[in-house]
């Protein structure tokens, strides 16, 4: 999906001091309270909430104005996403309490628009400034976020079929960008501005109360021709993100309607929408009852492959031996026979397919510890095989490295973990439970791009740096991460040496005269016994690593625009390609690494001996001293 602010130019929405609420007309079925709480409600036994339903009115004689105001609305039933057990992410003071992060949303409808409101305590809002660079497709702003399924076929995330008429509308406050609303295609990965809708944001920073306003077209949610009846059925998911650091690109806390359901948040289990024929006047009226709301239809296949494809899958690839290509190989993308290829365009292809703002949003949730999400997203799909993968690789990585040299595991979501004789630390590494699994068996951390956040694991790096080992998390850039000053992040300055558990580590990089150095940078370990293992990373210049004696082992990143000049000039006696297999690092179409397109570099890095490692294998390099 192209950036958000290259998409949709920005909107600046006018703001003020939010109106007085909705008037209250609580009904048997479902109380309705037109405010966030203004403080927290009294402690209640931890028990999962019943799958969420709700009833829309039809708008009636109001007179609905897009302006942040919500005194022209009618009374309301309310939707609440007002209780802890509906929050994700509280980790190092993330969440305090509700007065930090609540909301209570409202929802009516007429022939031609659905209108939605919310109203957010939050003590302190985000709007995303104009010139704010966008990261990734998820902009850093304080949200709500209306998903909805006309269909009610969605199962999970990932590439379910049941997601292809989906529809999410991101209200946020953004400067320059008007009183337009975001439509956004999760699933194919794009976002344009939603035709004739119209949404405002208005904080009140004296009261902490956020009002969010919408109109969202029907035209923008059902299909061509189609339009909304009394007695319609609407998956739905409503999520707050809080972004309470303005430096943090990641939200600290999120708030979803189905969140409440478990220890474990399933992404692909929405509420329900129900669009009552009754006007919004008769919400008030005695005895109300909603309707029951029949549950969505079973689907006759899996919306993704099951768990017993995933292990099946796993087990077939640390079956697989490794394909070297090499000075005699006439053609890479056959190297290790038809079945190697078979298995490699399989796993191509479930990378490829999956959206990457679902990868996105996995990532962040796993930096900032929402582990019910990830627990959640881990339980099926692409995340399932990585975390089956992961558990198998720390298993087998146990075993006792070669007297000489080093053993380099790939791990399944990103990044690798080293194991030898004096030392076992991990590079770029990245993934869900890396943290727990990895932890405690790591001498020191290094990352090549601390910028990028599907190249590290923040929970991870935390660990590290609490174990107050000297110089435990190898970077040359500082990370926001919460709970850490970033004056007490331990830098490293490229060009120098640092020394490890025995091991010399050389920072493989320069600094310009202002003293700026590079995004990425190299590292080239050297151990006593005279093994050699360089990561050249997505940038590094050749020029800048020494060269007077062979490499034992480069682990070259096929995302480095001149990745065969550099792994030609750079002399290894094997050649690892980096970066493959992977889900996209970057948006749009040039995010990733296609499988086709390392079958072509490894053609070109030619006579050099190199290969291309399955989520989960290793290679040993048993150094000679």
């Amino acid at each position: 999906m192209p950036l958000l602010a290259h998409a949709l130019v920005c909107l600046s929405v006018p703001f003020g001091a939010a109106e007085s609420a909705l008037r209250q007309v609580p009904t048997p079925q479902d109380p309705v309270a037109q405010d966030p709480p203004a403080q927290n409600p009294p402690a209640r036994p931890v028990e999962p909430l019943p799958i969420p339903e709700a009833g829309v009115f039809r708008r009636g004689k109001a007179r609905i104005v897009i302006d942040g105001a919500l005194d022209d609305w009618p009374a309301l039933p309310v939707i609440r996403l007002d209780d802890s057990r509906q929050v994700s992410g509280t980790a190092l003071g993330a969440f305090r309490s509700l007065d930090d992060c609540a909301g209570r949303l409202f929802l009516c409808w007429d022939d031609e628009d659905l209108y939605v409101a919310a109203r957010v305590k939050d003590d302190w809002h985000i709007r995303l400034p104009a010139e704010r660079e966008q990261v990734n497709e998820i902009p850093p702003a304080d949200s709500v976020l209306v998903w909805l399924d006309p269909e009610r076929d969605t199962r999970a995330l990932g590439n379910d079929s049941g997601r292809r008429e989906d529809s999410a509308f991101w209200i946020a406050e953004v400067e320059g960008q008007g009183n337009r609303l975001v439509k956004w295609d999760r699933f194919r990965g794009e976002a344009r501005f939603a035709a004739t809708a119209a949404a405002v944001v208005a904080p009140d920073k004296q009261e902490k109360v956020t009002t969010y306003e919408a109109r969202i077209p029907w035209a923008e949610i059902l299909g061509v021709g189609e339009k909304p009846v009394a007695g319609q059925i609407l998956g739905a998911q409503f999520v707050l993100s809080d972004y309470d650091d303005p430096t943090d690109p990641m939200p600290q806390t999120r708030i979803g309607w189905t969140f409440g359901m478990g220890p474990r948040i399933d992404p692909g289990l929405l509420g329900s929408l129900l669009l009552l024929d009754s006007a919004a006047e008769d919400a008030s009226r005695s005895g109300f009852v909603l309707p029951a709301i029949p549950p969505p239809a079973v689907r006759a296949e899996p919306p993704v492959p099951e768990a017993a494809y995933w292990v099946g899958l796993a087990n077939r690839v640390a079956r697989q031996p490794l394909a070297w290509v090499e000075a005699g190989t006439a053609d890479p993308s056959f190297a290790g026979g038809t079945d190697w290829r078979a298995l490699l365009d399989e796993l191509e292809l479930r990378v490829a397919e999956f959206p990457r703002v679902d990868y996105v949003e996995f990532v962040h949730a796993q930096h900032r510890r929402m582990n019910r999400e990830c627990a959640g997203l881990a339980a099926s799909g692409l995340p399932y095989f990585w975390d089956h993968v992961l558990e198998g690789t720390v298993r087998r990585a146990t075993a006792e490295p070669p007297e000489h040299g080093f053993v380099l595991w790939r791990l399944p979501q990103g990044g690798w973990l080293v194991r030898s004789k004096l030392a076992s630390f991990a590079v770029d590494p990245a993934g869900f439970r890396l943290d727990h699994l990895l932890g405690a068996a790591l001498d020191f951390v290094v990352l090549t791009s601390p910028g990028d956040p599907t190249r590290r694991n923040d929970q991870l790096l935390l660990r590290a740096l609490a174990r107050k080992v000297e110089l435990p998390v190898f970077s040359h850039i500082a990370l926001s991460l919460p709970g850490l000053e970033i004056e007490k992040f331990p830098l490293v300055m490229p060009g120098k040496d640092y020394a490890a558990q025995g091991l010399s580590i050389h920072v493989c990089g320069d600094v310009d005269e202002k003293g700026l150095v590079a995004r990425s940078v190299g590292y080239l370990f050297r151990w006593p016994d005279g093994a050699t293992l360089l990561f050249s990373g997505p940038e590094l210049l050749a020029e800048t690593v020494d060269r007077e004696r062979p490499v034992d082992c480069h682990v070259l990143s096929a995302l480095h625009p001149e990745a065969r000049v550099v792994g030609q000039r750079i002399e290894a006696k094997a050649l690892v390609i980096d970066d493959v297999l992977r889900c996209a690092d970057l948006p749009g179409s040039g995010g990733r690494v296609r499988l086709a397109e390392a079958f072509e570099l490894q053609k070109g890095l030619r006579p050099r001996r190199s290969t291309i490692v399955l989520p989960g294998q290793s290679v040993t390099i048993e150094a000679q001293r």
